[in-house]
């Protein structure tokens, strides 16, 4: 036997519903009752009905667009409640949206659960929040650069970075994340090298990071954001338009350098030679050495061989001792010139822009001498 109203099983000798509550068997004779009738009709005993509250819900999936309308009683709702939540939570909807909850009691209930055809429908006003908060963030990126859809230029040049190499990394890392967000994962390495050239940031100490970093990745002539990078951006960006944070480094800040004097420069490479105690008498002072660049010689590397610079700048030369290493190295090595001359290491320095000792001939000597035995000029 069934319920009248609910249609659950009910026992033999069951006079009422365990699940809906309503009664199903008259209490005078015990026949079955026929369904909303108000009197038994077989006995002709009045039935008080029970009356059942019914719910309706119905809610939204936003971008999917689907929705969902069901009515039900208390009961029910209590015993559906859980596992309607764990699918929800399933889905990933963060936003569930009650549109419309009513209690009311029909007429002449159906079913105890009635199922409306869902349609297909978009939650615009989801869509469109999702939609204006991507927007901004994107602007905030955009807003950074100006691109003329010819050449892409730093606009906003506040990074909130505390030096120049950080500056130099913070540049980089924001303007491969623009280009990512315009569809561009590969980005050519001059156009890089442009953006960083125009803030004059260009530098060994960048080349130096961008060959050793776990932010931009390198592959031939492009380079791309690793993901580690993307979120580099995301935050370098969030600090730039927080006010309550200060530039330690601006765009056009000139670092000082501390001329040293000559008596550094002459203790640095050795020269250890017998200055004479002064005196009254005026002594001709001695010309100082002269030296010629070499013409013929190329610095700049080509195709099959690279470039000084690019040979010294990840290596350490303070001091010309280490420069007059490096440079009979490349002058040696690289070029294969056997026969150097004084002139050769004298086009190094200059090519360089590194300031040559003042007695070129014995600082030589001196990188060659016992205490250093770097080289090698008996000849």
């Amino acid at each position: 036997m069934n319920c009248i109203y609910c249609h659950n099983e009910l026992s033999e000798r069951a006079n009422f519903c365990p699940k809906c509550k309503n009664q199903t068997r008259c209490l005078s004779c015990g026949e079955e009752l026929e369904q909303n009738s108000e009197i038994c009709i077989v006995c002709g005993n009045d039935i008080k009905q029970k009356d059942v509250q019914y719910n309706t819900i119905e809610f939204k999936e936003s971008k999917k667009g689907r929705s969902f309308k069901t009515n039900f009683t208390n009961e029910v709702g209590n015993s559906i409640a859980e596992a309607f939540g764990v699918v929800l939570m399933n889905k990933g909807i963060n936003n569930l949206k009650q549109k419309e909850i009513s209690s009311h009691i029909p007429e002449k209930p159906e079913s105890v659960i009635k199922e409306i055809d869902s349609e297909e429908i978009v939650d615009t006003e989801y869509t469109e929040l999702h939609k204006n908060s991507k927007r901004i963030e994107n602007d905030k990126v955009y807003n950074i650069f100006n691109d003329d859809g010819n050449v892409i230029t730093l606009l906003e040049t506040r990074l909130k970075a505390a030096s120049k190499k950080e500056y130099g990394i913070r540049l980089a890392t924001i303007f491969l994340y623009y280009k990512f967000l315009k569809g561009v994962n590969k980005v050519n390495r001059n156009d890089l090298n442009s953006i960083m050239d125009d803030a004059s940031l260009y530098d060994g100490n960048f080349r130096s990071w961008l060959s050793n970093n776990n932010l931009i990745g390198i592959n031939e002539d492009y380079v791309d954001l690793k993901l580690p990078g993307r979120e580099k951006a995301k935050e370098y960006i969030n600090e730039i338009y927080n006010p309550s944070l200060s530039d330690g480094w601006v765009l056009g800040s000139i670092t000082k350098k501390r001329k040293r004097k000559e008596s550094e420069i002459e203790r640095e490479i050795g020269e250890n030679e017998n200055v004479p105690e002064k005196n009254n008498s005026r002594k001709k002072a001695s010309p100082k050495d002269s030296y010629n660049i070499v013409k013929t010689l190329n610095l700049k590397g080509n195709s099959s061989t690279i470039s000084l610079e690019k040979f010294c700048e990840d290596k350490i030369y303070n001091s010309s001792i280490k420069f007059n290493v490096l440079a009979v190295y490349y002058l040696q090595k690289i070029l294969i010139i056997d026969n150097i001359t004084l002139d050769h290491v004298y086009s190094c320095y200059k090519d360089m822009k590194v300031p040559p000792p003042t007695r070129l001939l014995q600082s030589l000597r001196d990188t060659s001498s016992s205490k250093y035995g770097y080289l090698d000029t008996s000849n």
